[in-house]
């Protein structure tokens, strides 16, 4: 059974047994295109997926634990993405600090053009010959805490927090000591992020902006490129999202819900003139289009 029927049925117990403010299960249509190498990866398909939103029901007015939890998952070929948010401490009726967490992971296939050298950790090098297809794997985990205001969704900007990531996914690079240019790339860091949630009857906007500053790791444990040079092992990653859609009632608790989602990210090197490591910005983008069947409670 696919894990978005799991929380789908997941879902369903949870209702008989609490108040939930909706939960619903949506499909539609995920591409993704990764360009940590020289060629880009791309993963289309049909995406299927479901979520409860407890968010907005109170347990108590304020205090610990105050709200429920939000949960999403979503799946499409070769793609998992699990987000939860939880509540943390409630100040007043529509001010409170939250943790969220989020992890996916892609399987992807890049066709090469060019001839690469390619270095893991294991310090094993492997020949990849010009017009191979190599398989690999991108996983992202992100921790957040934040500060959420909902009166009405009125205003623009209506959370902001401190964030922490990891993404670990194959990249290209010259370094200066090994005349490998594939590597197992890591990059970890802290950063902070501003947004806005908003979600009533009728067209609904939101945006989330990430800005990092991560350290990178490109089979460090082999290569040493951080013992080259430190700065140029640094990068910064900026991270905007997108997401429109417009809340369609259809009878007392039943609300359609159609959505479009864009996201797009660009990680660089702090330095502009590197001398030992040097490799062109990454960019990861994503659009998504799904509709939803929500049931309010």
């Amino acid at each position: 059974m696919k894990p978005a029927l799991y929380l789908f049925l997941i879902i369903l117990v949870l209702n008989n047994a609490s108040q939930a403010e909706y939960l619903s299960a949506f499909t539609g249509y995920h591409q993704g295109e990764h360009q940590y190498l020289k060629d880009i990866s791309s993963q289309q398909g049909l995406m299927l997926g479901a979520q409860l939103d407890y968010r907005h029901w109170r347990h108590k007015e304020q205090g610990w634990f105050a709200r429920g939890p939000v949960v999403t998952l979503q799946q499409a070929p070769n793609m998992l993405f699990m987000n939860g948010q939880f509540p943390l401490y409630q100040w007043n009726k529509h001010q409170g600090s939250w943790l969220e967490v989020s992890w996916g992971q892609q399987n992807l296939e890049t066709q090469l053009t060019q001839a690469q050298i390619f270095m893991g950790n294991d310090g094993q090098p492997t020949s990849l010959t010009a017009g191979s297809t190599i398989s690999s794997t991108r996983q992202f985990q992100r921790a957040q805490i934040y500060w959420y205001e909902s009166t009405r969704f009125a205003d623009a900007l209506n959370i902001a927090g401190l964030s922490y990531s990891q993404e670990l996914t194959p990249v290209m690079s010259e370094i200066s000591n090994t005349n490998a240019s594939v590597f197992d790339g890591t990059f970890s860091g802290s950063g902070a992020m501003v947004g806005r949630i908003k979600d009533k009857r009728g067209f609904n906007f939101q945006w989330r902006l990430n800005v990092a500053s991560l350290e990178s790791d490109f089979s460090n444990d082999i290569t040493q490129h951080r013992s080259l040079s430190k700065g140029e092992s640094s990068v910064y990653k900026f991270s905007l999202g997108l997401s429109w859609h417009y809340r369609y009632y259809l009878r007392p608790y039943w609300y359609l819900v159609p959505q479009l989602e864009y996201n797009i990210s660009y990680i660089f090197q702090r330095q502009l003139q590197p001398l030992e490591v040097e490799h062109k910005s990454f960019v990861y983008r994503q659009v998504q289009s799904w509709i939803s069947l929500r049931r309010y409670f």
